[in-house]
């Protein structure tokens, strides 16, 4: 299948595994089946046809809505608007720390608008999900000549939350007429929101948005390199709907062209032509976690380009790619009437298009409809994933991933229903994802021996942490053990800090991995004999120290190691439960 690539001012990384190669001999069998054509999806859009029904899940904090918790509300508000010219006079005046409100059922036509300026520190906020609203809603319904409705050019500390932007093709799939080097062509591009500043730290917020019909993006961050202006912007995108953003040759949901501080995650993704697409330059990367692509798709999903297709210096894609824990649910891409590029072939979900500067990280991901790639290749559009401009995987990294329609465990793929700490639509023990092997300066060696790690009790009540399991993958690591007569963080095999209750558990000549602690049981004879207690909402820190082999301290830098941890609620119904970890520093 052939296809078009991006035009040039915008615009394929494999050794495989140092973290125990890129496994990839063992194929799950799955059936592929075929996306059918929709009808509303190979025609040009208009607005007026389109309803403004979101396609997330109602049931989830994914996608954002009436499940999601950090809403800002009316009483914020600096000032409220229900007009154009009145929101547009509102961000001229408005300054640092003000929030600007839409009301809540308001629906602004904004056609003819482009680049109106969000200033430094200065919220942009109406009512989605808020008492049943869908929030305000600001549609431009004809192309706006590449420009796009709202920028923030330089400015820092930017939010904006709550608020439904529609774009001019929210009907499907569009390809213009026109070649991208025509000029007919650059009038149809459009974005709901360009952020670009030189603040490599997260201090744009784009959340709880409905963003959709737009033709180069949803959302645009940062500003590439190669016109001689470098914005490595970083952003939170999260908790959005981002969806029918299908334009062909650019498409984006969320597309990064510089900046590697970028978090994307609780996102629901449709219908876009990449829902994730990085410009490749060595300063491009991002993090995507806890998001479902569900089953319409122009193309992947999740991108990064090769820097040197882009007119940069030399080939590479980009910096360092995490993408774990999301859903992929599509099999073929949509078939465009008539299209010599769409032909409702199959589409792999992620695609690398040549070596990170860095590494890509593929883990807990569940892959409803593809197989992992065969040893010996580096994928292909049929499959998962796939490398391109490498003969082997290189700076490419794949672990604990599902593929296929069987559900897996809840902690693998996107939280399935419920407040996004987990499975089977309730609250969870959630792991954070943040483990880390540290180097505890408590003995002399130079080895990063110790793992630190946070996890969340978003259940509604009290939670215990009762035992704990260690069992690392290479079994050559027999034993966790401090040499320390003292308790505490780094001075015990175990030590968690949790807001109620810490504990520490110091055992006795060391643990034998694999082996398990009973937190009140320890073997040791001190008074810190004591289960870990999270209130309700509360985050607090595990650290493990230290892992040795036969005696000698072990750097777990690229070692694997299962936790499980079993815990016990304080809800009136004596509920146990137990959370298995894959970790991997």
């Amino acid at each position: 299948m052939a296809s078009k690539d991006r035009h040039p001012e915008k615009s394929t990384r494999s050794t495989v595994s140092r973290r125990g190669y890129l496994r990839l001999g063992a194929v799950a069998t799955v059936g592929v089946g075929t996306l059918a054509a929709v009808d509303e999806y190979t025609d040009t859009g208009s607005a007026g046809a389109v309803s403004t029904a979101d396609p997330s899940p109602a049931d989830s904090e994914i996608g954002g809505g009436a499940a999601y918790s950090n809403d800002v509300t009316e009483s914020d508000a600096t000032t409220t608007v229900s007009t154009g010219s009145g929101l547009k006079t509102a961000l001229q005046n408005a300054g640092a720390g003000d929030v600007v409100w839409v009301d809540s059922g308001a629906t602004i036509d904004m056609t003819g608008e482009s680049n109106i300026e969000i200033p430094s520190g200065v919220t942009l906020a109406s009512g989605r999900g808020i008492d049943g609203s869908q929030g305000a809603l600001l549609h431009v319904d004809s192309g706006m000549n590449g420009e796009s409705l709202f920028r923030s050019s330089y400015e820092t500390g930017v939010r904006v939350t709550g608020i439904q932007l529609r774009g001019p093709f929210p009907g499907g799939y569009f390809d213009p007429p026109e070649d991208p080097d025509e000029p007919g062509y650059t009038e149809k591009e459009s974005a709901g929101i360009f952020v670009y500043n030189t603040e490599s730290s997260r201090t744009v917020e784009i959340d709880n948005c409905h963003l959709w019909g737009w033709t180069s993006g949803a959302v645009r961050l940062g500003a590439n390199a190669n016109g001689g202006t470098s914005c490595p912007t970083g952003t939170h995108v999260h908790h959005c709907s981002i969806h029918t953003n299908a334009m062909e040759h650019l498409g984006y949901g969320v597309d990064l062209l510089n900046g590697d501080q970028h978090l994307i995650e609780y996102c629901y993704f449709d219908l876009n032509r990449h829902c994730i697409d990085g410009f490749g330059n060595p300063e491009n990367g991002y993090e995507a976690r806890y998001n479902i692509v569900d089953d319409r798709t122009v193309s992947h999903a999740f991108d990064m380009h090769n820097w040197a297709t882009n007119h940069g210096d030399r080939d590479v894609a980009g910096s360092t790619i995490s993408i774990h824990h999301n859903t992929f649910r599509y099999t073929n891409e949509v078939e465009g009437e008539p299209d010599e590029y769409r032909d409702g072939g199959p589409q792999e979900y992620i695609k690398i298009r040549e070596a990170p500067d860095d590494r890509c990280d593929i883990d807990n991901n569940w892959f409803q409809y593809k197989e992992k790639p065969p040893a010996g290749t580096t994928g292909g559009d049929q499959y998962a994933y796939t490398q391109t401009g490498v003969s082997s995987w290189t700076n490419m990294y794949e672990s604990n991933n599902a593929f296929g329609p069987e559900e897996p465990a809840a902690d693998i793929g996107a939280p399935r229903t419920g407040n996004g700490g987990g499975g089977g639509g309730t609250p969870d023990f959630e792991y954070n994802d943040d483990v880390t092997a540290v180097d505890a300066s408590v003995d002399s060696h130079d080895k990063r021996s110790g793992l630190q790690l946070s996890v969340t009790n978003n259940f509604d009540s009290k939670l215990n942490i009762t035992d704990v399991t260690i069992e690392p993958a290479n079994a050559a690591i027999d034993e966790l053990s401090d040499h320390s007569m003292e308790e505490g963080k780094w001075l015990s095999e175990l030590y968690v800090d949790a807001d109620i209750q810490d504990s520490a558990a110091d055992i006795n000549n060391g643990l034998s991995l694999p082996g398990s602690i009973d937190l009140r049981n320890d073997g040791h004879d001190d008074s810190d004999r004591r289960w870990a207690v999270f209130s309700p909402g509360s985050t607090g820190e595990l650290y493990l120290y230290q892992f040795e082999n036969d005696g000698s301290a072990v750097d777990m830098v690229g070692e694997t190691v299962a936790l499980t941890i079993d815990y016990y609620l304080d809800d009136g119904n004596s509920t146990t439960g137990s959370k298995t970890l894959s970790l991997s520093p």
